[in-house]
């Protein structure tokens, strides 16, 4: 049975880690911060990350104070959440608890789960872009703007090893497997690998 309290808790972290993720991806693809979205997630993330960045400065267009309180969040959320239910939904989460503890074990999950959650996120953002542009190819709005720019730098590589053919943009297949193979295989295996011990 599902505790309601802690679905409720780690379904508001949850949207707090990926709001602190959206803004380091932001700076990181160079988006447009005028954007109307890009504003709106600038305000709410400003009052905790301009305070960090005093103590964890930007490095180039990283801005390493919005990755860490994504870890930091996302860590808070694995462990509060095992501490009232006394499990999770990942299963390479609940290795990292049992092998480490539910303290370090949140804190080491927490990385994992920063580098998940942001390989999820590029998997939707990437199949939302697919979905608008087969709906609305020539409408302008500023979800698709943003949608483009933060897609972009991804797919930009992978249209030059499977070029646009017959009008068709291909390059979402190879970024999809790449997603696919890191978040089922290379992901897991690396913290198995790292934190072996009861993993």
């Amino acid at each position: 049975m599902v505790d309601p309290f802690a679905f409720i808790i780690q379904y508001l972290l949850s949207a707090v880690s990926v709001l602190f993720l959206v803004r380091f991806i932001l700076q990181a693809t160079h988006a447009d911060f005028f954007n109307p979205i890009s504003q709106g997630i600038i305000r709410y993330t400003d009052p905790v990350l301009g305070p960090l960045r005093k103590v964890i400065p930007t490095y180039k267009n990283l801005d390493l104070s919005a990755f860490f309180a994504t870890w930091i969040t996302c860590a808070a959320t694995i462990g509060i959440v095992a501490a009232m239910t006394g499990r999770f939904d990942n299963m390479v989460v609940v290795e990292l608890l049992q092998s480490l503890g539910i303290i370090v074990g949140a804190v080491v999950a927490g990385v994992y789960r920063t580098f998940d959650l942001f390989l999820f996120f590029y998997w939707i953002a990437i199949f939302a872009m697919i979905i608008i542009s087969f709906l609305a190819p020539t409408t302008y709005n500023p979800v698709t703007s943003l949608l483009r720019d933060i897609c972009e730098p991804v797919l930009s590589p992978a249209r030059r090893l499977l070029p646009v053919m017959g009008g068709l943009d291909l390059s979402p297949i190879i970024v999809f497997l790449v997603i696919l193979l890191l978040q089922n295989f290379l992901l897991p295996g690396l913290f198995r690998a790292l934190f072996g011990g009861g993993l």
